[in-house]
């Protein structure tokens, strides 16, 4: 009986798992977005930072399948890293022709 009320829930939980995981992703797009406008003192500079993240997805994704890698917890790691990386680098070359 239990079993048959998990299952009729299931897409239910399944729902606001995902709607769970888009409101994070909205909300450091909206914080990453907040924090580079205070710092550049623009609302359209801080569109070039956010535009290199999809890029960024794209070109490591490439690599990994271009290269026949694995993509595991390493491919994972090193895509946290890479996406930080292309981030501050972004704010420094925006700054920097201020």
């Amino acid at each position: 009986m239990q079993l048959n009320l998990l299952l009729e829930k299931l897409p239910e939980i399944t729902a606001n798992v995902e709607q769970d995981e888009d409101q994070v992703y909205q909300m450091f797009l909206n914080y990453n977005y907040f924090v580079t406008s205070v710092l550049f003192y623009s609302l359209l500079k801080p569109m070039a930072v956010i535009s290199l993240i999809p890029i960024l997805y794209v070109c490591v994704f490439l690599t990994f399948y271009l290269f026949g890698f694995n993509f595991d917890q390493e491919g994972f790691a090193s895509f946290i890293l890479l996406s930080g990386l292309v981030v501050n680098s972004a704010i420094y070359i925006i700054n920097d022709f201020k």
